[in-house]
């Protein structure tokens, strides 16, 4: 009967101590719970649980609990020396019944002693692979604990060791979840994950509002459809495992790439989504597929516009002489005017075109852009209808220098100008904006391949009809145009990307399809004082009886530039290659200039500046060229003297010549 009794106190006491550990979380909250039910059935003054770590050599309390007389621990952290021989083998119960009469000696030891112990009972058990625990027990009486005390402390170790195992597991367990989380709330892109109903049963915030943004906007209800596609089609994988492109509605709709991957929850289906922002990549990848659009066409625009300037220069030419004849008939010469204007006008367009190719050269000067705007806008309003209104907002305070060609930028202007009048039959307004823009190494630049530094931002803004979306990203390619037939040749845009681009610096458009239209032109800042402005020549520049060797293969071309030159004082030999001015060069024949065309069959301009210099370093050689000089690199490795480009007026040529003579 007397064991019976105890078996029903040891399992009474034992279901104490698992309500008590049951209701505790952590670590050191289920060892407080357990030595005080402990306490309470075995008659110890002092409990304690120490957990070491043998590859440290050392160990720690997690929990104490005792009497007043000896609730202070020798110490918070301790070597292994300063316990009992033998005590940290797993499993194994050390009793001794009288520390006083203990043989061995340890500062763990004396230092219970000192403090009135007499009797100490330690229970060691594994908690993982490389951490043991002990409980301890101790009492100042001496023999203080029974046989069957030592059994429900052993029976007590063995449980904890299960239950402080499982709480540490717990525990790392949170604490991936929680990084785990932290992970993924921060991720760029949304993360969700679709039940076998469909809803919604976790996700990330960016899923959230992109879930929303795509059409579901209501958690708790089942995904049916996103960006209107059907979520069946989009839980069907891709071949090749590409994702699926979403648009949200409106009028800036914003691109979606989601992926979509099963997977199974508990016994359940579910799928997990991944949705990608890919709006800036999606408009960065048209903007630069769109830059190499525009540089192919701009090739084809520069040979064409080759064949162009060789016709116009025999038109130009041949109106000129003619103009100088005393002995024209009014009606003739009044042709002749027409002929000549007509041509400049011509050779303007060519201009276009090769600046559209972005290689042309220009005559870039410094200049401060807020200044250039108003006076442009001066002019802008002569040419603009008076129903719209013309605003200029710079900031006086602020300088805004760049180095651009001011011809080029007047025409980038004008041509904004003018669809903006287009896009504004009734009232309107046509504001010019000048700031500077830092934009810094973590800045997102507004147009691709814009570097970190200082620009000049100019806003060409109007309150327009606007451009519908589908036509935002078309509006900077050659011939595109939104105007009826004949009332638009959709150049000018395309002309205004071109020059700006020659000139360093980038274009973008945004637009609000019945709001308005806002160019955004961005050149690079530039400090530093303005040239001195070169007086032109007064008088049509003669020569002397000079010999200049002409090479060049169009018959017409080469006419008139040769009648040109003799009427201006000099003597010319004329062929039609390089070969042939090559062979009179070796002939001895007296030249002071060579005048030469650049592309020639044969033998072209290039191969015969090579040669000459090898053999007349100092001969002075001018280039003519129907394609832009920019776009020539090697003319300065050809050390020319002057490099010009067609069509050439009288005027321009007699200066050329003269120059390159001295």
């Amino acid at each position: 009967e007397a064991a019976l009794r105890r078996y029903a106190h040891r399992v009474e006491a034992m279901h104490e101590i698992d309500l008590a550990i049951l209701a505790a979380r952590s670590t050191t909250e289920i060892a407080k719970a357990a030595l005080a039910r402990l306490r309470q059935i075995i008659p110890a003054e002092r409990a304690a649980i120490i957990v070491f770590h043998p590859a440290a050599s050392d160990g720690e309390y997690v929990a104490l609990d005792s009497v007043p007389e000896l609730a202070e621990p020798q110490a918070g952290t301790f070597q292994l020396r300063h316990f009992l021989s033998g005590e940290l083998v797993p499993n194994r119960t050390i009793y001794l019944s009288d520390l006083a009469s203990y043989p061995d000696r340890s500062p763990a030891l004396d230092g219970l002693l000192a403090a009135g112990v007499r009797t100490l009972l330690v229970c060691s058990f594994s908690v993982e692979e490389n951490l043991i625990a002990q409980l301890a027990l101790s009492s100042r009486r001496i023999d203080a604990f029974s046989a069957d005390d030592q059994e429900v402390a052993g029976e007590v170790a063995g449980m904890l060791g299960v239950v402080l195992h499982q709480a540490r597991l717990r525990t790392r367990l949170d604490e991936h979840q929680q990084t785990l989380a932290l992970l993924i709330s921060q991720l760029p892109d949304g993360v969700a994950m679709l039940g076998e109903d469909h809803r919604v049963a976790l996700a990330n915030p960016m899923a959230i509002d992109y879930l929303a943004l795509l059409g579901h906007d209501s958690p708790k209800q089942p995904v049916t459809d996103l960006g209107g596609v059907p979520l069946a089609t989009i839980l069907t994988p891709r071949t090749g495992g590409l994702p699926y492109r979403l648009r949200t509605p409106g009028d800036e709709p914003r691109l979606f790439e989601l992926r979509a991957r099963p997977t199974m929850r508990g016994p359940d289906q579910a799928w997990i989504l991944v949705i990608h922002d890919a709006t800036r990549e999606h408009h960065l990848t048209r903007s630069l597929e769109q830059q190499d659009r525009l540089a192919v066409i701009g090739q084809l625009a520069g040979g064409l516009a080759h064949d162009f300037n060789n016709l116009l220069t025999a038109i130009l030419t041949h109106a000129e002489l003619l103009l100088r004849d005393p002995e024209q008939r009014p009606a003739a010469r009044e042709a002749l005017r027409v002929i000549k204007e007509q041509t400049e006008r011509s050779a303007k367009l060519i201009r276009s075109i090769l600046d559209f190719s972005r290689g042309s050269g220009s005559e870039r000067d410094p200049l401060e852009l807020g200044a250039f705007v108003t006076e442009v806008a001066q002019i802008l309003a002569h040419t603009i209808p008076e129903r719209i209104r013309i605003e200029v907002d710079r900031d006086l305070t602020q300088l805004c220098h760049v180095c651009a060609d001011a011809t080029q930028l007047q025409q980038v202007i004008m041509n904004i100008a003018v669809n903006a009048r287009d896009a504004m039959p009734g009232e309107g307004v046509f504001r010019l904006r000048v700031r500077p823009l830092a934009l810094g190494a973590s800045d997102a630049p507004p147009v691709a391949g814009m570097a970190p530094g200082r620009y000049v931002h100019l806003a060409l803004t109007d309150t327009g009809s606007g451009i519908r979306p589908e036509h935002l990203s078309h509006i900077f390619e050659p011939f595109f145009t939104t105007k009826a037939h004949g009332f638009g040749t959709g150049l000018g845009l395309s002309q205004v990307y071109g020059l700006v681009t020659q000139n360093d610096g980038f274009v973008c458009a945004h637009s609000r399809w019945g709001e308005g239209t806002t160019i955004h032109v961005y050149l690079p800042e530039h400090l530093g004082p303005p040239p001195t402005p070169l007086q032109p020549e007064a008088e049509l520049p003669t020569g002397h009886g000079e010999h200049i060797l002409l090479a060049e293969d169009e018959e017409q071309v080469r006419t008139a530039i040769e009648q040109a030159l003799v009427m201006l004082g000099y003597h010319v030999e004329a062929v039609g290659n390089g070969r042939e001015a090559l062979e009179r060069l070796r002939s001895g024949m007296r030249v002071d200039l060579l005048l030469t065309d650049l592309t020639m069959p044969v033998m072209g301009g290039e191969e015969l500046v090579r040669h000459v210099r090898n053999t007349l370093p100092a001969l002075p050689i001018v280039v003519l060229t129907g394609y832009a000089p920019g776009q020539i690199s090697t003319l300065q490795e050809l050390d020319v003297t002057l490099a010009a480009q067609k069509p050439l007026g009288l005027l321009e040529l007699a200066r050329t010549v003269r120059s390159a003579l001295g």
